[in-house]
């Protein structure tokens, strides 16, 4: 979904809110004091009186309006799988597809063999203009990040490069936890 669908969303979906909200603060007055009644506006009456084609319209109009949001919401729950799930490209012999997630995880697997206390828990590859770019999200000793992170992308970097000769152009690396150094360990 784009930042510009998004920000769609979002206004529709305060527009519908504010008025839901008037709504209920009206009910709520009249529930509350059954002698109190204010008369609705006259284009309110047009559209909700009699059947018309005020009322059609309207009808039409929020009957749209719901199947976009649907939509949009559907979209932004959807499947964030990146593209492309497989990398081609040529060989002296033919052609060579690479599984991208097939990558991931064996890149995951040798973070962990070298990071003792490192548990990944995800490893996405993303396509930029100029090369990759890694996000890592795992569970990290407390211990020198700075340092983990240049080593882990030169690991990275150098696995790509000789894998497939993809260029990896950075790695963001998230702690979703900090645990405590095991003693000895550097």
């Amino acid at each position: 979904m784009t930042p510009a669908a998004r920000l769609i969303a979002v206004l529709i979906g305060l527009a519908g809110l504010l008025f839901a909200a008037a709504a209920l603060v009206r009910e709520v007055v009249l529930a509350a004091h059954g002698t109190a009644d204010r008369p609705l506006s006259a284009w309110w009456l047009r559209i909700t009186g009699e059947p018309s084609t005020a009322t059609a319209v309207a009808a039409a109009l929020t009957s749209l309006l719901a199947i976009a949001l649907v939509l949009f919401a559907v979209r932004q729950l959807g499947s964030r799988r990146r593209r492309p799930a497989l990398v081609e490209f040529a060989g002296e012999r033919g052609w060579t597809r690479l599984d991208i997630v097939s990558v991931e995880q064996a890149l995951r697997r040798r973070l962990e063999a070298e990071f003792p206390g490192l548990k990944a828990r995800a490893l996405d590859l993303d396509k930029r203009a100029g090369g990759w770019q890694a996000r890592l999200e795992a569970v990290l000793p407390a211990r020198d990040l700075e340092s983990v992170q240049a080593r882990a992308y030169a690991l990275l970097a150098a696995d790509l490069q000789r894998a497939a000769g993809l260029r990896l152009d950075a790695l963001d690396i998230v702690a979703v936890r900090l645990t405590t150094p095991r003693a000895g360990s550097d």
